[in-house]
């Protein structure tokens, strides 16, 4: 089977193998408290690494996440192309199973997360129906094996007994970024609780002096990404990232 990846803002698809390798092979209990789209999480079970329970929590794609895992039939209603009338028609639907599923191709492909001028509904990044299928199979299959939350980041980390055998993966909204789709976070909280947790971390960033200060004992691995095609396409810079993981262990 294939892992499948959906795009997603700081959706990490090109960087789970990258993050994966990072993590130990034997996990307990294995919780992202910023699951987005779930591609670390899919990369995760399509490795060489074991988990027990899996709990992928995230306010804004949980919606998603839960009506993939439930759906059952086929997915003929996905559209062949991605045009402002296909957008238009999924948008007028009443919410159903299928609307909230299609979105990830349509709100991506399409960049309708409200930046979407300069984007022409025909530069779909690739987008092929049939592949998106077989993408929506494996990973309803894969989700079948977790626990999904629609939590605060701090109820998510706080409701569960976390031990030195369990790991957490935190991929939050980016330290002073541009662009969110979350509501902004309190990043020195959130430093602060995750540096005071029993159990193995692993927290993705940009480089941050905040991040630098604040982690400063933890092992750090760093790779150099090349901007993202959603951003190439919105007309910003051409610029190359740095993709910071800092470890407690």
């Amino acid at each position: 089977m294939r892992c499948p990846t959906f795009k997603y803002h700081g959706s990490k698809c090109r960087m789970a193998p990258w993050i994966i390798d990072h993590f130990p092979h034997r996990i307990g209990k294995y919780v992202e408290p910023f699951a987005g789209r779930g591609n670390v999480y899919y990369r995760l079970c399509m490795s060489d690494r074991m988990f027990e329970k899996a709990y992928l929590n995230d306010i804004k794609t949980f919606k998603w996440l839960k009506a993939l895992k439930e759906y059952d039939g086929n997915y003929d209603f996905l559209p062949e192309s991605i045009t402002k009338d296909i957008y238009d028609k999924f948008r007028s639907m009443k919410n159903c199973p299928e609307r909230t599923i299609a979105e990830a191709v349509l709100a991506y492909n399409g960049n309708f997360y409200g930046r979407g001028a300069n984007i022409t509904y025909e530069s779909a990044n690739g987008y092929n129906a049939e592949s998106s299928s077989v993408r929506y199979k494996n990973a309803h299959r894969l989700l079948q094996k977790a626990i999904l939350w629609k939590r605060d980041w701090k109820e998510c980390v706080e409701s569960l007994n976390l031990g030195p055998q369990d790991l957490l993966y935190c991929d939050p909204p980016y330290y002073k970024a541009n662009y969110l789709i979350y509501p902004q976070i309190e990043h020195g909280e959130l430093l602060d609780r995750l540096k005071s947790m029993s159990c193995k971390v692993v927290l993705s960033s940009y480089l941050s002096t905040l991040y630098k200060t604040k982690l400063k004992t933890w092992n750090v691995d760093y790779k150099i990404r090349a901007a993202t095609a959603t951003r190439q396409s919105m007309k910003e810079p051409k610029e190359r990232h740095v993709e910071v993981l800092y470890m407690n262990f």
